[in-house]
């Protein structure tokens, strides 16, 4: 309805994601850059265990379907340890610089008790950052949301993650069924380009 706030296929399909790759039972989860919160909400609906869900914003939105903090984009106001699961969902590659997202990185590692994780793009070619920048331009420029096109490579995931202090303990990069065929074998398959994209479970090292 008009006014409400509204979950897309695309939320859905990355929540489903995590749900698939999540083998905790997280009493508290918090979504980090969550704009409307329908990921983490879907989430709690699915997940009985959730008691407490929260998400941090650089701009809240007032639609959203979970309670949201403002945040200043690096410094989570919490204690440490205080949520069980943080999520991270195509956030970081909108940070501009390495050392920003790695900031990022290490206050989700502090914050949590249990795991982090990340759900974001994948860049092992020329073409795929191609790809990547096209689709991202064409989603997000009208919206006014920083495009910076900071990529990672499947190396460059791993090491972001060993300097935060985590470590990688599942990971997804394809069937993710975000896009309708025929970009979904582009996108999603890595047909010419390998993944477009990457869901990382890290734990603390």
């Amino acid at each position: 309805m008009n006014g409400e706030p509204q979950i897309t296929t695309r939320q859905i399909a990355i929540a489903e994601a995590i749900l698939r790759n999540c083998r905790y039972a997280p009493g508290s989860v918090l979504d980090v850059g969550c704009g409307n919160g329908a990921i983490a909400d879907y989430l709690r609906q699915r997940l009985p265990c959730v008691r407490r869900v929260e998400g941090v914003e650089i701009l809240p939105r007032r639609d959203a379907f979970i309670p949201v903090r403002r945040f200043d984009g690096t410094h989570l106001p919490y204690q440490d340890g205080e949520f069980e699961l943080i999520l991270l969902s195509d956030v970081l590659h909108h940070i501009p610089t390495v050392r920003g997202q790695l900031r990022l990185l290490q206050e989700c590692a502090r914050a949590s008790s249990k795991a982090v994780i990340v759900k974001d793009h994948l860049c092992d070619s020329k073409l795929a950052l191609l790809l990547l920048a096209g689709m991202d331009w064409i989603g997000n420029h009208k919206d006014g949301v920083p495009l910076p096109f900071t990529y990672h490579t499947t190396t460059n995931w791993h090491r972001l993650a060993r300097l935060a202090g985590l470590k990688s303990v599942r990971s997804q990069t394809r069937h993710f069924n975000i896009y309708a065929k025929p970009l979904a074998y582009l996108a999603e398959g890595g047909v010419i380009t390998g993944p477009l994209h990457v869901l990382h479970v890290f734990e603390k090292a």
